[in-house]
Order: C-alpha cells, then structure tokens, then sequence
C-alpha cells in the first residue's frame, strides 16, 4: 500500500480530485455550513431528543469485553416482537454469546488477532503500520474517545454520536487481517511438527 502511494500519488490525486467534483453538489454545501453554522446542530430536535441517549448506549458497550467480540449498542435495543410485547433485536445473537464456549472462541480469537498484530511487525509486513493505525482510531472511538476529542471539537461529538455504526465494520475488516496473520503465526509454529493434533488443531483456527 504505501509503495504505491509513493509511486501511484498522480493517480490518487486524480482519482480524488474526480470523486470531490462529483460528489460537490452535497459536499460543499456541507462544509460550509460545518463552518458557518455547527453549532445550530447542538440545538436541533433530534440533537436534543437522541444524540445524548445514543452516546451512552454505545458507552455501555466501552470496554475490552464487549470490544473483543465486536458487541455494541445494537444488543440492547429492544423490538416489537408480537402480541404488544417488546423483545431484544438481536436476541439470536445475544442467546448465542451467551454460551460460555462461544465466548471463550471470541476470546480466543481476538487473542489471535493480537498475535497477528505483533507478527506483523515483528516481520515488517508492507500493510501492517497502515492496518494497525486504522486499528488503534477504531478502539480509540469505541472506547468512548469521542468524549475526549469533542472537548476541542464538538462537532465530532455529533458526528460519532455512535461510535459503533461508524468504526465497527472497519475494526471487523482489521479484525479479519490480522486474524489470518495470527493463523499463519500458528502454521510456522507447527509446521515443523506433523502430528494429527496439531492438523486439526490448525484446522479449528482457520
């Protein structure tokens, strides 16, 4: 990636000059009025009605736990489920994490993720200091970092409100990057050893 942002930035420049210009009709607009009337979103309804509530929603969610197996605010909201009664959105998923041998693999897997992060570097792989600063921004946010950076900026207060819609699926893809340089950290280590325990206990990895 950054070989080719070295050797590439021509394009990339063109490629983003072209997306401004296409995109400007509702861009701009935006930008100037983040500049000339923010603090007007502060005071609208929907400010006043939900930003605060939906902060501390995703708040709850704040810690190594929940960041480990990806969990946010979306496990708490309750549904209409039939017959008048309310019931969790993702029950499915909540019954699921529930059973402590699923929790133990997410565990175990974001343990995996870990190591892969720390074999990356360790070998200097060309992505790993790009994917580890989308990383660290990720778990930043997720963490409740909103608080911190909208004391200097309050627009980012309600720009990340929810901080789980924005940077999950990110954290998931990173999540997913270095998990698969965590397995291959588990291959080196056993690939001097052929016995069927360490097969399938590599196979139960991937």
């Amino acid at each position: 990636i950054l070989s080719y942002l070295r050797h590439g930035w021509k394009k990339i420049f063109i490629y983003s000059l072209t997306l401004f210009a296409t995109q400007s009709y509702w861009l701009l607009p935006q930008i100037f009025f983040a500049f000339t009337n923010a603090k007007e979103v502060g005071l609208s309804h929907a400010n006043l009605l939900s930003s605060s509530e939906t902060y501390y929603r995703n708040l709850q969610f704040a810690n190594l736990k929940d960041l480990a197996l990806l969990k946010g605010f979306w496990f708490n909201i309750l549904d209409p489920s039939g017959d008048n009664k309310f019931d969790y959105l993702l029950l499915v998923w909540r019954n699921h994490l529930a059973n402590p041998l699923i929790a133990i693999i997410g565990y175990l897997s974001f343990g995996l993720v870990i190591t892969g992060i720390i074999y990356s570097l360790k070998k200097k792989l060309p992505f790993a200091k790009s994917f580890l600063t989308t990383f660290i921004i990720c778990v930043f946010f997720l963490l409740g970092g909103v608080q911190i950076a909208g004391m200097n900026i309050p627009l980012l207060s309600e720009f990340f409100r929810s901080p789980f819609t924005k940077f999950s699926i990110s954290l998931a893809f990173v999540y997913s990057v270095f998990f698969s340089v965590g397995v291959i950290f588990l291959f080196d280590i056993f690939s001097f050893l052929h016995s069927r325990f360490t097969y399938y206990l590599t196979l139960f990895t991937v």
